[in-house]
């Protein structure tokens, strides 16, 4: 170690501190350079003006590693790599022929050689003073190193936080594109398909299946796959088998596999009855599974290195899988979701609530899928005993009647022919209104059929089956009617036939009439806003000469009038109601037919 007397630390010396003035004139000071050099904190180093090194202290001879002995005397240029020392050297000669206080290099990264040969680097501030009557250069060094470190460390935390907010704005747009799908009411096996690569694009997974637990069979069969073969699509795994993903769904839990070498096949060799890798039970993070019984219960899980490595070019590969039990309601389990890696992978928190989502959506798909086909199976059945109550109030009931009178129409005939003619007609009336309310039916059956049937002839039907049903004289006026789409042909079909059935229950009518005209838009009694006056309105009166009843009055369970009004503001009609107690009731709607529809006969509807 160096000794601080061979730098004669007590020589007092005159030094020019720095070229600054004030308003005295130049500042100079006497000072012991010695103490300064010993007693400062920071590298320090005089360097006279051949370049050679006069005086060190302790820092700096720490920093570059070497020995204070072995630095005294030595060129400057030595303390830096040699691919810098000519240009340094200019550098120098250009600061003594003009020296003064600056930072070194500003702008430029110095790099200092330990005696190591390392390199590091360095922050420089230079000063100028005199020693002995000759000019020096005083450099006051920094190890910028941990800074170096710091700032890298910065960099990479700022990098991987981008990486972060990248990865989860990209997360946020695939869970949202599935969401779409799901609130589309698209196919389950589309849904499905776009979970699986959605789990393999957001995971940068090397393959993703669901798989379908078939309980008659009780084994796991692949739903939907990207990323595996043709052989792995056509196989099962028993439920029962020694595998990881087996297991998973068995004991609804996460594991993770990582089957390391411990299972190997050459091409196109099933693995499927490989033995057991290495697995472990992985814990969802916080908040990423809801309870066991709903849709939101998913959790990670894995299976074996064979059934992972099956029907791939590479089966010999080392696979780490997570495989996510699928759990709908009440507890029961539909399958899995697996996603698979060809390269050891660390589920952290992130991954697994990623992959926990994931599985809950495609847990959602299924149980939406399962509501779906719950919703349609009730619609059938509400809309088949609806249709077999219509049957039986009307139609049954109908020809019950008709049947009635033909039996004791012989009698009667021989005994009062004009009673006979009269119950006759009666019989004629019945056995019509009877088949117009089988065709009514029929259209709820075939709701295509309105698109074909002109619309006279609808409300003629209508007219045939409120009076057969009701015993009510129902007069249809139809003069002419316009082209119509099939959204208004369907609207006005609809209130004409909810009019007339409030008419038969409520009303206690003898007589309804059902109207229908072309008005000019200023002609009616129904102003539609924004109606030039030139367009013609289409006009349906449905009117009776019942009871009538008072608008403010009407009970809330009565929803007629409400779907009524609903279904004329979704083709942009306006429909107006005049009624009074005992005066009967008005409905009038009024459609703003446009320019190109031609005004037809109405059979041409």
């Amino acid at each position: 170690m160096d000794e601080p007397s061979r730098q004669q630390p007590a020589e007092r010396i005159t030094v020019q501190l720095g070229s600054g003035t004030d308003a005295a004139g130049p500042t100079t000071g006497s000072v012991r350079l010695g103490d300064l050099f010993e007693s400062a904190p920071v590298a320090l180093i005089a360097v006279d003006a051949s370049g050679a090194i006069r005086l060190v202290n302790p820092p700096a001879a720490a920093l570059f590693g070497r020995t204070r002995a072995a630095m005294l005397g030595l060129p400057i240029e030595q303390l830096l790599p040699e691919r810098l020392r000519g240009a340094h050297a200019r550098h120098r000669q250009d600061f003594m022929a003009g020296p003064g206080a600056r930072p070194m290099a500003a702008g430029r990264e110095l790099i200092g050689l330990r005696g190591d040969g390392s390199e590091f680097a360095l922050q420089i501030g230079l000063s100028s003073a005199e020693l002995d009557g000759a000019s020096i250069a005083l450099a006051a060094a920094i190890d910028l190193s941990p800074y170096k470190q710091t700032e890298a460390l910065l960099e990479a935390r700022v990098a991987r936080r981008t990486r972060q907010l990248d990865r989860r704005r990209q997360v946020a747009a695939g869970l949202r594109d599935t969401l779409e799908l799901l609130n589309a009411g698209r196919g389950l096996d589309e849904i499905l398909a776009h979970v699986v690569r959605q789990a393999a694009e957001l995971l940068d997974a090397d393959r993703c299946a669901v798989y379908r637990l078939r309980p008659e069979t009780r084994r796991l069969e692949v739903e939907a796959a990207v990323g595996i073969g043709r052989q792995a699509d056509a196989e099962s795994l028993p439920l029962d088998a020694d595998s990881s993903l087996a297991r998973a769904v068995r004991e609804r839990r996460p594991i993770q596999a990582d089957g390391g070498s411990t299972v190997v096949a050459g091409p196109g060799e099933s693995l499927a009855g490989a033995r057991e890798p290495r697995s472990r039970a992985v814990e969802p993070p916080a908040g990423a599974l809801g309870p066991p019984a709903g849709p939101s219960a998913a959790t990670a899980a894995a299976r074996d290195q064979g059934r992972a490595a099956e029907g791939l070019p590479d089966s010999g590969a080392s696979w780490v899988s997570l495989a996510l039990p699928l759990l709908l309601p009440r507890g029961k389990v539909y399958g899995a979701l697996e996603i698979g890696f060809r390269s050891a992978r660390a589920f952290d928190d992130e991954t697994l609530g990623l992959a926990s989502s994931l599985a809950d959506q495609a847990a959602l798909a299924l149980e939406n899928d399962r509501l779906r086909g719950q919703a349609a199976r009730a619609a059938v059945t509400a809309e088949r005993n609806r249709i077999a109550r219509d049957l039986h109030d009307s139609v049954t009931q109908t020809l019950f009647s008709a049947s009635m009178i033909a039996e004791v129409l012989p009698r009667l005939w021989e005994r009062d022919e004009a009673e006979g003619r009269r119950r006759l007609d009666e019989m004629r009336q019945l056995t019509r209104g009877a088949l117009a309310e089988m065709r009514a039916l029929l259209l709820e059956l075939r709701p295509t059929t309105l698109a074909e049937v002109p619309l006279a002839e609808l409300l003629a039907q209508l007219g045939e089956a409120t009076a057969g049903r009701s015993r009510l004289r129902v007069e249809l006026g139809v003069d002419a009617t316009a082209s119509l789409p099939y959204e208004v042909k369907e609207a006005y079909y609809r209130i004409a036939q909810e009019a007339l059935n409030n008419v038969a229950k409520h009303a206690q009518a003898t007589q309804a009439w059902v109207e229908m005209e072309l008005e000019s838009a200023t002609r009616g009694r129904t102003a539609i806003p924004g109606a030039a006056e030139s367009r013609r309105l289409l006009v349906l009166t449905v009117r009776d000469n019942g009871r009538g009843f008072d608008p403010l009055r009407i009970p809330a369970d009565h929803l007629g009038l409400t779907i009524m009004r609903e279904r004329a503001d979704a083709i942009g009609a306006e429909l107006s109601i005049l009624t009074r107690p005992s005066r009967g009731t008005s409905i009038r709607v009024a459609w703003p037919c446009p320019d190109e529809a031609r005004a037809s006969t109405a059979q041409g509807a």
